[in-house]
């Protein structure tokens, strides 16, 4: 019986596990953009009248450069193909204010060059685009710039937060497996961000959750070096309690699981209710991440 036990138990914190990677494998792989510059259309230039088609997608998330660009020439005078350019490699972009400024190495009708775009997002005059190419081995140079005839540009830029934590993942608890899920920011002193916790109990018949912690909104964050506290008032199976939450953040040179610990204290205190809730331990699945704005390399706790 023991023996069944144990193995239902096995069973089930891998099974735990294996959704967990898929869900954290989702997660990392669409990180979301903190600026960058987006839209399709046209532009007319030159003094016949051309027509320039443009589809731009390219953000920054983090220190990743996502997304690529085309730029097709139409003339109203010929039924010739005209020039084609597109990007094969984001080298940099820049935003500032409403204005981006996107470098790239792609094609010039099939010409390796240097790429450079400008966009401008809801001047007064509407929407502005300009592309130039200038090819490796050549000494000439394509240029092509107007306000936008169709279309629309967004340039965009998310404010840095000034801390951050957030996490998906399990922990070994008294009766199963206790999984996670949070998300807290600070930006601009404002504070937030919500968790989920439940802890499974594993029987030889049925998996069931044990305990349930809801916290909806974050009131307090704060981030030292590798660790990150957070707290708000939300639910402990259904009543009212204050929610407190420790995470470490253990980079790759420590070679060790990152940490994850909980506490939750119902606001009513009864017989039933006052011995609260209290859980945590090193990761047996998912990742968390704890952060700053600061560039400082962050101290171990």
């Amino acid at each position: 019986m023991c023996r069944r036990s144990l193995s239902v138990l096995l069973c089930a914190v891998v099974l735990v596990a294996l959704s967990l990677s898929v869900c954290v494998a989702q997660i990392t792989s669409y990180p979301s953009p903190d600026s960058g510059v987006k839209g399709s259309g046209a532009i007319r230039f030159g003094v016949d009248g051309k027509i320039g088609a443009f589809d731009i997608n390219v953000a920054r998330a983090g220190n990743l450069l996502l997304g690529g660009f085309k730029f097709s020439e139409i003339s109203p005078t010929s039924v010739s193909r005209g020039n084609v350019i597109y990007s094969r490699t984001i080298e940099s972009l820049e935003v500032r204010g409403n204005f981006a400024t996107v470098k790239a190495v792609g094609y010039w009708n099939n010409m390796l060059c240097n790429i450079q775009v400008e966009a401008l997002d809801d001047n007064p005059c509407g929407d502005w685009f300009r592309i130039v190419a200038r090819p490796f081995f050549l000494d000439i140079i394509y240029e092509a710039a107007g306000g936008v005839i169709r279309g629309d540009i967004v340039v965009f830029s998310n404010p840095v937060p000034d801390c951050f934590a957030k996490g998906i993942g399990a922990i070994a608890a008294s009766s199963g497996v206790g999984r996670f899920d949070f998300n807290a920011v600070k930006t601009g002193g404002v504070v937030k961000g919500r968790l989920f916790y439940s802890e499974y109990l594993f029987t030889a018949n049925s998996i069931r959750p044990r305990v349930s912690i809801y916290l909806p909104a974050v009131a307090e964050l704060r981030v030292s070096g590798l660790v990150g506290t957070f707290s708000g008032i939300g639910r402990l199976n259904g009543v009212p309690a204050r929610i407190e939450v420790r995470v470490v953040d253990w980079s790759p040179t420590y070679r060790r699981a990152d940490e994850f610990y909980i506490k939750a204290m119902p606001l009513a205190v009864d017989v039933l209710s006052a011995a609260g809730y209290q859980a945590g331990g090193p990761l047996v699945a998912g990742e968390l991440t704890v952060g700053t704005s600061s560039p400082v390399e962050p101290a171990a706790p």
